[in-house]
């Protein structure tokens, strides 16, 4: 599906692209353990810009992706209001995307308190980036969910691909998940390129934040196979590893992991030109709705 988002960006048929490849092991996984549902029985989950695919896992079908990206008026997340993978589905809790990065650490506060006064053992999950962890929304988030005797149930976790926009991560910060020791929060690094790590790593972290209502804080390193976002070229990134090649390596019996994997990829590829095929002739939004849903 990123594949031929960005091959719809190439011929003017879309008018961004950023996501996720790379990032499959991560999202995939996130969507097997979120508490899928509305309302504070169920988890939250506050998305960034690469976990489009978070939604496709959990359910979501392509086209919805195709109308956001194509801006049009049945985008089902903002009307053709927001850049593509900008996810909102309230009837799952996915709270809507923000564009301003880290913000929705704070807002994942305000979900998590909600959860702590109802006494449910539902959690939310907030995911941001590694450029955006030197924002002061994330240390805010970190002060908030681990005060004494007032802790959250708020899993932060941050995708760290070496690179925030065009600025390497290692002349930024020195470190991301460790700074959680000095709150007292549990946190760990993970290598997202391994699936059985990564989900190992990821159900331990839901276990501890549901079992315990206390806050943990997961860094992922993650390639960024098509660089930042359209806007640098969404090349692929011939040097980087990918997460689904990979797990050529982890499958632990004889499989013809190739054939497989090239006929997942027929079904994905037809799946899409169907959506894209089904969208022909459809409007943008209407001037006189500029202001729908902009406040409550």
């Amino acid at each position: 599906m990123e594949e031929q988002l960005i091959q719809l960006w190439r011929k003017g048929q879309g008018f961004f692209w950023t996501g996720g490849p790379g990032e499959e092991n991560l999202n995939i996984s996130l969507s097997r353990l979120l508490k899928k549902g509305e309302g504070l029985d169920f988890d939250f989950f506050h998305p960034h810009y690469r976990s489009g695919t978070v939604g496709l896992g959990m359910g979501l079908p392509m086209i919805s992706f195709i109308r956001q990206m194509k801006a049009l008026k049945s985008d089902p997340f903002t009307g053709g209001k927001n850049f593509v993978s900008h996810l909102a589905v309230k009837n799952w809790n996915i709270i809507p995307t923000s564009s301003p990065v880290a913000t929705q650490c704070i807002l994942a506060l305000g979900t998590a308190k909600a959860q702590t006064r109802a006494a449910q053992k539902s959690l939310s999950v907030c995911v941001i980036g590694d450029g955006s962890s030197a924002s002061p929304d994330f240390a805010s988030s970190m002060i908030w969910s681990s005060r004494p005797d007032n802790n959250l149930p708020l899993l932060s976790i941050i995708t760290n691909n070496d690179i925030g926009i065009s600025t390497a991560t290692k002349t930024q910060v020195r470190v991301i998940s460790k700074r959680a020791e000095a709150f007292k929060i549990k946190h760990s690094i993970v290598d997202g390129l391994i699936l059985g790590k990564t989900w190992s790593a990821l159900f331990q972290a839901f276990e501890y934040v549901r079992q315990e209502q206390k806050p943990y804080v997961l860094e992922i390193k993650v390639p960024r196979l098509f660089g930042h976002s359209s806007s640098s070229g969404a090349n692929r990134e011939t040097s980087l590893a990918c997460p689904i090649e990979n797990l050529k390596k982890e499958i632990p019996f004889q499989l013809d992991f190739d054939n497989l994997l090239q006929e997942y990829r027929l079904a994905a590829l037809n799946e899409f030109q169907l959506a894209l095929s089904e969208c022909e002739g459809e409007s943008y939004p209407d001037a006189e709705s500029v202001l729908s849903h902009s406040f409550a």
